[in-house]
């Protein structure tokens, strides 16, 4: 008798403890995103685990070449925005522009980057100098 009344309090004790918990909200939009990405993606991958079909595997496929093709961009628009030589900056610009053209991808980041293209065109070129006279 006393063993089933210290389980009642037990359980009693981890579902009170259980509710006063806070649950851990997301701090910013760009949490909520990555979670529902997360989300996505983890309920895809289980689809395909449990049951593969050919139109699961095509989409597994399709999702794949999108993030590698986003990365590959994202890696350009990096190295244009690191860039200090505006010259050099609006040849990664440029690279990335043909990128999006030649694979159809993420389109309307292009006038993105014909925006950027113009603004490092009409900045004055910076000189560097050589520590040799």
């Amino acid at each position: 008798m006393i063993q089933l009344g210290l389980v009642v309090v037990v359980v009693i004790i981890l579902i009170l403890y259980l509710k006063s918990r806070p649950e851990k909200e997301p701090s910013s939009e760009l949490e909520l995103k990555a979670d529902l990405l997360k989300r996505e993606v983890m309920r895809l991958l289980e689809e395909v685990k449990k049951k593969s079909t050919p139109i699961k595997i095509k989409r597994l496929e399709i999702e794949i070449q999108r993030f590698q093709k986003a990365r590959r961009l994202d890696e350009l628009l990096g190295k244009a925005e690191r860039e200090k030589d505006p010259q050099n900056a609006i040849d990664y610009y440029l690279e990335a522009f043909s990128f999006i053209k030649k694979n159809n991808f993420e389109l309307e980041r292009k006038q993105e980057i014909e925006e950027k293209i113009k603004t490092l065109q009409q900045s004055p070129p910076t000189r560097i100098s050589s520590g040799k006279r």
